[in-house]
């Protein structure tokens, strides 16, 4: 315990060392994937409390995460309002239309809750796709560039990575205090069993409702997040399978700890690259990459559901106390000298 106090704050402060010096070390292209990690590590946190604590299984949070990017878009293109604005109302939008989605939906447990989600993923990219006057459809939507201020400097690239991960930071602190809050202990409580969950005054509706909307608002954050770097946006950036990934990314770094959504973001996302990097050598066929990168995903799940099923980062912090509390070997005392005497010698 002692050894895990010490290192959960050292790491903290590694990760954020190397963070704000990826922008001096990595080209611009090299830097958007420090910061998918940063925005997919914010979806992470909220689905590690939705489904790690709070026990419900969710295939929608791509859904939820392209309703975040389209609605700081739509607010900012079609509305005019400040690209500022529209990232607040992002993560509230979202979390509202949860919230309303979430009543009927939630009635349902298993597998069926998780197909009902990924229904609402397919909706979301249905839609985005066909009310072209809002989205703009297949052809995408440009954002300008937001600017500091009225009348300020446009924001660069590097700022909003920052922000980035200032935000997925906050996710994760956030998330973290209401694991160890009263909440906390509610919903794992309603994870273990909901019936003696209920018995102690547990209000179990509430409690799956409201994590259900959090959940989404982390991952309308991420969204809204996504629109301000990126800036050009098509629905082909959020196909249902995107939900797919994210369920990997919190199962690779595990489900029992908040902070496993940052690994896990990080694995699947270097992962990721180094597939497209394979994709663009000359001899690979053009639809392999994809296939190619469905098998390893699939294969990467299936081994840490076999191999460590808690996940990267239990194993590794189990790995290291064990480190720590190995007991040093024991050094067996040299046997005392032994002289042989003959007889008839003076010591008899």
């Amino acid at each position: 315990m002692v050894a895990r106090r010490i290192v959960a704050p050292l790491a903290v402060a590694l990760t954020a060392l190397i963070v704000a010096l990826m922008p001096r070390l990595l080209t611009p292209d090299k830097l958007d994937i420090a910061a998918f990690i940063g925005l997919y590590t914010i979806v992470g946190a909220g689905l590690t409390l939705l489904m790690g604590f709070g026990g419900q299984v969710s295939l929608g949070q791509g859904g939820f995460f392209a309703l975040g990017v389209y609605t700081t878009a739509v607010l900012t293109v079609r509305a005019h309002w400040s690209a500022w604005l529209g990232l607040v109302a992002a993560p509230l939008a979202v979390a509202a239309i949860s919230a309303l989605v979430g009543l009927p939906l939630l009635r349902l447990r298993g597998h069926h809750l998780a197909v009902a989600t990924l229904a609402v993923a397919i909706i979301v990219f249905t839609l985005a796709n066909n009310l072209r006057a809002l989205t703009g459809g297949p052809v995408g939507l440009r954002l300008p560039r937001p600017h500091v201020g009225v009348g300020g400097p446009a924001v660069t690239p590097e700022q909003v990575y920052a922000l980035v991960w200032i935000v997925a930071f906050a996710a994760l602190l956030l998330a973290t205090n209401l694991v160890h809050s009263r909440p906390g202990r509610a919903l794992r409580a309603i994870a273990q069993h909901e019936g003696a969950a209920e018995s102690v005054g547990v209000n179990v509706p509430a409690y799956r409702l409201a994590v259900f909307a959090l959940a989404a608002g982390y991952a309308g954050a991420a969204g809204g997040l996504f629109a301000l770097y990126f800036r050009f946006l098509s629905p082909d950036s959020f196909k249902p399978a995107l939900s797919i990934l994210f369920l990997i990314i919190v199962a690779v770094g595990g489900l029992g700890n908040v902070w496993g959504a940052l690994i896990g973001a990080a694995t699947i996302e270097i992962v990721t690259e180094a597939l497209k990097t394979l994709s663009t050598r000359p001899d690979v066929p053009a639809r392999a990459p994809v296939v190619l990168q469905t098998m390893v995903y699939a294969l990467v799940l299936v081994a840490i559901m076999r191999f460590l099923p808690r996940g990267l980062v239990p194993a590794i912090g189990d790995a290291f106390a064990r480190l720590v509390r190995r007991p040093p070997q024991s050094q067996t005392p040299a046997a005392p000298l032994s002289v042989d005497i003959p007889p008839g010698s003076p010591a008899d």
